[in-house]
């Protein structure tokens, strides 16, 4: 599994997710900008800022959450994508 995470310079929420999520290391988060990786944005039709979504080894969508989270909160996500989806991730 690996998180995608939509953001974008001007997005205070977005800033105050990143410092969040900083040294988290239990699975690959993509950083995705809306200015630079507009294919994605479009792909998975991101509208709001922040947006995280988890992704199976084939870039199926697993889970979406929009807006900013604490470290826990994003940590209890993770753990529900996982639980609501442990026959199609090699866990």
């Amino acid at each position: 599994m690996k998180i995608l995470k939509f953001s974008g310079e001007f997005c205070v929420a977005c800033k105050v997710l990143t410092s969040q999520l900083e040294g988290y290391k239990d699975y690959d988060i993509d950083n995705l900008d809306m200015t630079t990786d507009t294919e994605k944005f479009q792909k998975y039709a991101v509208r709001k800022l922040p947006t995280l979504i988890a992704v199976d080894s084939n870039g199926t969508e697993l889970c979406r959450k929009i807006g900013s989270c604490t470290l826990s909160e994003f940590k209890d996500w993770v753990k529900q994508t996982i639980q609501k989806n442990d026959k199609k991730l090699d866990v």
